[in-house]
């Protein structure tokens, strides 16, 4: 018998290939409709583990594709032609809080190693 991290890892990684798909709320599916294919699987398969583990993870308003002028806007002191979120190939997770009704971001960047395992290197407050 398998434990249940190794099953939702395997499962995460038959939805990384494109074997499996999950849906998530209508909010997170729009955004995730405007990523790349293959990140879009990425991201789908990061949110499943999340969520499996009991945190209530979401893609931020802005998360997928955004235009230079919406990048601009979100982050300022960023050249817009340096973000992967132009090609759709990056994305940004919320871990909602239920207790203090707060939420923190967790960028990604598609060298970034399964966002380190599902654990978060950037974080913003």
């Amino acid at each position: 018998m398998i434990s249940k991290r190794t099953y939702y890892v395997k499962v995460a990684q038959k939805i990384a290939r494109g074997e499996m798909t999950v849906s998530f709320r209508k909010k997170t599916e729009a955004q995730l409709r405007t990523l790349h294919p293959r990140t879009q699987r990425v991201a789908r398969a990061h949110l499943y583990l999340l969520n499996a583990h009991g945190i209530d993870a979401r893609l931020g308003y802005m998360s997928g594709t955004r235009t230079a002028t919406e990048h601009q806007r979100i982050e300022p002191g960023r050249a817009a032609s340096a973000s992967y979120h132009l090609a759709g190939m990056a994305y940004d997770i919320k871990i909602y809080d239920h207790k203090n009704g707060s939420a923190r971001g967790c960028g990604s960047e598609p060298e970034q190693v399964f966002m380190q395992r599902s654990g978060c290197e950037q974080w913003e407050g």
